[in-house]
């Protein structure tokens, strides 16, 4: 396992929770879920792949919500 695992791991599950509860912001939940998805992404080859696809599909359920409400917003 490789040392920065940990940090990656805690990392997007504070992000992908956060992109969850901030979604009410549009443009601070979606910043923050595609940050957690890129993360994800990029932690996928590591040997903890099923923690980060559960956190890369919380980052993309966060960054959809988010989309969704900016674009009710928008549109309202």
């Amino acid at each position: 396992m490789y040392e920065h695992d940990n940090k990656y791991i805690a990392l997007t599950i504070i992000l992908g929770v956060a992109g969850l509860v901030l979604w009410i912001v549009p443009l601070v939940g979606f910043w923050i879920s595609l940050l957690c998805v890129i993360l994800s992404v990029k932690s996928l080859d590591r040997k903890v792949t099923v923690v980060m696809k559960g956190t890369l599909v919380i980052g993309i359920v966060g960054a959809i919500i988010s989309l969704i409400n900016s674009i009710i917003i928008y549109f309202i």
